[in-house]
């Protein structure tokens, strides 16, 4: 039997992070013959993502608060509907179908100081509700489903845990003017991915350059993400910001790094040390939440993202082995637990139990 869902698409409309990946690759693969998705749009009532009005522009996130709780109201009565998914975190308080909601992550729980009132605000009102009015909960990781049921104990029942896929980057072939760009050299660099923020703690990483260029001279660290004028002002010689660049520019500079770290407080599951891993090259990551779950590495390369030292010795420990001592069976072991299309099976799989 094909499944009709009904889906909040308002993601599809906003730059590829990890939700919007997570959206548009279960679109992407999930088989016509056993699902058929009906996005209901934000967009088409609310304008553009890009929309120049500046008042609109400032009142968008109240109208998604409002439109991801009572989207059934503004758009009519679901018609040829199966079941609903929301996927991220809430569901529409009025659906007359069943509803599998995907959380992501509780970061907002687990460190509210990282988030402001207004986000805070939107998951206190709404989770609980969702998570209760849901049939099925989908978590992208074990540790996503420990911390739901931690804090929502009463939908433990209801609770699945379907991995995410991520992209293999060994498929997509380097671009490697970006080395001479940034006047790096192959093995000669550290590599850390995400915005810099409390949460995503590169600054953990960076206040270790000084100890690092002592003992590598050479050394230098690449951060690919977003930072302000004033964020960039902090930098120094040897820490180099690459600003918004393409897959393929991307692909070289993880095919090239001597390391790959990732000192993450907290993550849902942590796209990047997969996509490092898909090219052979050593990683080092946070021992906290879901990021040892998903290397699926020897202890070796994880550490405190609280302890400098510790961070330090990690990275030490595993430039000095180099990528010759890595396990490669040990990582193409871990990298096939994962991929887009058991993610859109499972999940369809969640689907089907939803409505036996």
């Amino acid at each position: 039997m094909t499944i009709s869902v009904g889906i909040n698409a308002r993601y599809l409309n906003s730059p590829m992070s990890g939700i919007e990946r997570y959206m548009a690759e279960l679109l992407r693969h999930a088989a016509p013959s056993d699902c058929v998705f009906h996005p209901r749009a934000v967009d088409s009532w609310l304008g553009r993502a890009d929309q120049p009005n500046p008042l609109l522009r400032k009142l968008r996130p109240f109208y998604y608060a409002f439109w991801d709780r009572y989207m059934d109201a503004l758009e009519g009565p679901q018609q040829d509907i199966d079941l609903f998914h929301a996927p991220s975190f809430i569901a529409p308080k009025l659906s007359k179908v069943p509803t599998v909601v995907t959380v992501h992550d509780l970061a907002f729980r687990i460190y509210p100081e990282f988030f402001d009132l207004r986000t805070k605000s939107y998951y206190g009102m709404f989770m609980n509700a969702s998570l209760t009015q849901a049939k099925r909960i989908v978590c992208v990781s074990e540790a996503t489903a420990s911390d739901v049921i931690r804090f929502y104990p009463k939908v433990k029942q209801k609770v699945r845990v379907v991995h995410n896929g991520f992209t293999d980057f060994s498929l997509i072939p380097p671009d490697n003017k970006i080395l001479d760009a940034l006047c790096l050299a192959p093995d000669g660099y550290l590599l850390c991915v995400g915005a810099f923020n409390a949460r995503k703690n590169i600054q953990a990483v960076l206040s270790l350059a000084p100890r690092l260029r002592e003992l590598y001279p050479r050394i230098r660290i690449v951060v690919v993400g977003r930072l302000s004028v004033q964020q960039r002002n902090l930098l120094d010689a040897s820490i180099v910001f690459s600003g918004h660049i393409s897959d393929a520019a991307l692909s070289s500079l993880y095919r090239n790094a001597a390391l790959f770290v990732y000192p993450s407080k907290y993550e849902g599951f942590g796209f990047p040390v997969l996509e490092a891993m898909s090219v052979g090259t050593p990683v080092a990551y946070s021992r906290a939440s879901c990021l040892p779950e998903i290397a699926g590495l020897d202890d070796c390369h994880a550490f405190d993202p609280n302890r400098p030292e510790e961070i330090l010795d990690t990275i030490v420990g595993l430039l000095k082995c180099g990528r010759d001592a890595q396990d490669h069976d040990r990582v193409r072991t871990s990298l096939a637990r994962f991929s887009w299309e058991r993610m859109s099976q499972e999940t369809i799989e969640v689907y089907r139990e939803c409505l036996s």
